[in-house]
Parts: structure tokens; C-alpha cells; sequence
């Protein structure tokens, strides 16, 4: 039997928004990047230690800063945009324990950065998909590369990947080294 703690949440957020229209260059599509940058600040997160058996409340900062972009690269992809999102993550406990370690991981910050690429050819009937994520204060990895056939409007096939490792045993992604998969998905729309 296991007892569960399910907290309330109390947070407030916000999100802005930027079209780069500076940045657009017509040799790439004439594509303006925009970017995204979001932040929430939680009060009372509730944290449990390494060994599950103590909480402790901190509020807990998250933010997030992105660029969306979509370019042509005539040499990968004549004839379709290539969208390139790269994201910066920050997080911050802003009390942390002194007494013991959290669960969550030793440091009181986090930085974490994402990269999805995608793209489509044949009229979109063949999509490849790479996203990356990397743990920076971990220095660990995730590696999602997929590609994906749709011949019709009915059926759907997708190859896809999992790649996980990192340096420092028991933190971030480190756990999952072991758990690298490659999986094949058949999808079927009834009409």
C-alpha cells in the first residue's frame, strides 16, 4: 500500500512573444525567427529528499527562452522549410535545504537546453524529426531522432529512436544509459 500527496499548486506566469524581423534573410526562406520567452514562479513547491521519506516546500522559479524558425536550406531540403526550435531552460529552488538533499538534485539551479528539428519531403509523406535535450548542470543527454511515412490519409509508419547517458551517477539522464530503444509505430485511421 502507498500512500499518496497530491499539493496544491499556487503560481503565477507569463509569456512573451517577438517576431525578429531583423533577422530575416530571403536567402533562407524570408522567414522571420520569433522568439519566446516564458517564466513561472510556483510558491510552496513541495520536494521530497534522496530517500523519499522527508518534503520540503521552496518556491521554485521555471523559465524558458526559445526560437521558432522556419528556413529553407536548399542543400537538405529544396523544396520545404526546415523548422529549427532551439530552447535555454532555467530553474531555481530559492530556498534550498542545508539540511539534506533533495531528490530533485544537489544544486539549487538548473540549466537545460532543447534542439527539434523537422522537415518534410514528398509532399510531406516522408517527415524526419531529430530533438535533442541536454542537461547542462548534469551533464547528461537525450538523443529522439524518428522519421515518419504517411502514403495516404489512412495509414501511418514511424521509425523512432531513444539515445540517454550522462556523467554523473544517479543525476539527470544518467540513470537511463541503459534504456536507449528503437521502436516501430503502424497507425491505422478508420474512417
Amino acid at each position: 500500500t502507498y500512500d499518496g500527496y497530491y499539493p496544491r499548486q499556487k503560481y503565477i506566469g507569463a509569456s512573451w512573444t517577438a517576431d525578429l524581423s531583423s533577422l530575416t534573410c530571403d536567402s533562407l526562406g524570408g522567414v522571420s525567427p520569433v522568439l519566446r520567452f516564458e517564466a513561472m514562479y510556483e510558491f510552496d513547491h513541495v520536494f521530497k529528499d534522496s530517500w523519499e521519506t522527508m518534503r520540503y516546500e521552496s518556491d521554485f522559479l521555471r523559465t524558458g527562452l526559445g526560437i521558432d524558425w522556419k528556413a529553407k536550406i536548399p542543400f537538405l531540403n529544396s523544396k520545404s522549410y526546415i523548422n529549427i526550435m532551439p530552447q535555454l531552460f532555467y530553474d531555481k529552488i530559492m530556498d534550498y535545504p542545508d539540511d539534506f538533499e533533495l531528490f530533485y538534485s544537489p544544486y539549487d539551479d538548473f540549466w537545460s537546453a532543447s534542439l527539434v528539428l523537422y522537415t518534410g519531403y514528398f509532399n510531406q509523406k516522408l517527415q524526419p524529426e531529430l530533438a535533442m535535450f541536454y542537461d547542462i548542470t548534469h551533464d547528461a543527454y537525450m538523443i529522439l531522432p524518428s522519421i515518419t511515412y504517411n502514403p495516404n490519409v489512412t495509414w501511418s509508419f514511424k521509425l523512432m529512436a531513444g539515445f540517454f547517458g550522462g556523467d554523473k551517477e544517479g543525476l539527470g539522464l544518467q540513470p537511463f544509459e541503459n534504456k536507449d530503444y528503437i521502436g516501430f509505430k503502424i497507425k491505422y485511421k478508420f474512417n
